[in-house]
């Protein structure tokens, strides 16, 4: 009885085991209601290796990291430590050099006939000597005639004028000595004195403007044997004038020019009394009278 209630009992035990593990392995077998979850998305792709800067370039940094250099498939080796512990990045030879100047380059690319060129036409030397020559007008008694020369006497007149000057040039300032001399009908004019002038700075072609003060001198001229000229007038000559200088080359260059010199004059007394018209040559006598020159001229530049 006993031996029959045992084996009931281990029946009653399979039974209950095999009852809780059906349904554990039916819900394995069976589908899923539920909707299935979508596959997670792939991973982007890395982005492309960035590639070293060309020789030259200074806009952008030098790549760091693992970024591969186009040549050869060398790596950029990756930020070093440095002693304080920050990351330091190794530096770009070319990229730190920096592009020669645009001006550098046309220098370099410019013909050397060219420069030589600019070069003549911007230097006008520092030292100077002109010769001029042109028409001239004068009238002795212009502005004023204080007991000065008998009418009968020519104090107007027109004809050549000639001359020469030389000096030295600072950048657009020149400073020098004039010398002129005209010949009218009956007599001749000349002055002699110091000038200065201011060049407009271009290098081709220089208007420029001039005044000078000095001796003037009339008197009637003997040039084949200079100690037989006679003159006992002479006085004061305000020079002024302005012109243009147009460069030929290193040490030449034409111009023309328009003067006006503004003359006082004075006439020494006579040992003997004698009177024509209203003068006295006894006594001295004064005038102020006008001169204009017009001319061309060749300067030599040193």
């Amino acid at each position: 009885m006993s031996g029959r209630a045992a084996l009931s009992a281990r029946a009653a035990a399979a039974l209950l085991a095999l009852a809780l593990a059906l349904p554990v392995g039916a819900r394995a077998q069976a589908p899923s209601d539920a909707p299935e979850e979508p596959a997670p998305a792939a991973a982007p792709a890395p982005p492309p290796a960035t590639t070293a800067p060309e020789a030259g370039a200074e806009d952008e940094p030098a790549p760091t990291g693992g970024s591969t250099a186009p040549s050869g498939g060398t790596t950029t080796p990756p930020p070093s430590a440095s002693p304080a512990g920050t990351a330091t990045t190794p530096r770009n030879a070319a990229a730190d050099d920096p592009a020669p100047p645009a001006e550098r380059v046309l220098e370099d690319d410019q013909d050397p006939d060219e420069a030589a060129a600019e070069e003549d036409e911007e230097n006008w030397g520092v030292f100077w000597i002109e010769a001029m020559a042109g028409y001239s007008f004068a009238n002795l008694v212009t502005f004023k005639n204080d007991n000065f020369i008998p009418e009968s006497e020519n104090l107007e007149g027109s004809g050549i004028v000639g001359g020469a000057a030389l000096g030295f040039r600072i950048y657009f300032l020149t400073l020098g000595a004039r010398a002129t001399i005209a010949s009218y009908f009956g007599f001749e004019l000349g002055t002699v004195g110091a000038d200065i002038a201011i060049h407009l700075p271009i290098p081709v072609v220089q208007p420029y403007i001039r005044v000078g003060l000095g001796y003037a001198w009339m008197g009637d001229a003997d040039y084949e044997d200079p100690s037989l000229s006679t003159t006992d007038v002479y006085g004061l000559a305000i020079d002024a004038g302005l012109g243009v200088d147009i460069k030929l080359g290193r040490v030449l260059s034409i111009g023309a020019g328009f003067d006006a010199a503004f003359l006082n004059m004075g006439r020494q007394g006579a040992d003997e009394a004698l009177t024509i018209g209203e003068v006295n040559l006894e006594e001295s006598g004064d005038a102020v009278g006008l001169q204009l020159r017009v001319h061309g001229h060749l300067t030599f530049h040193i």
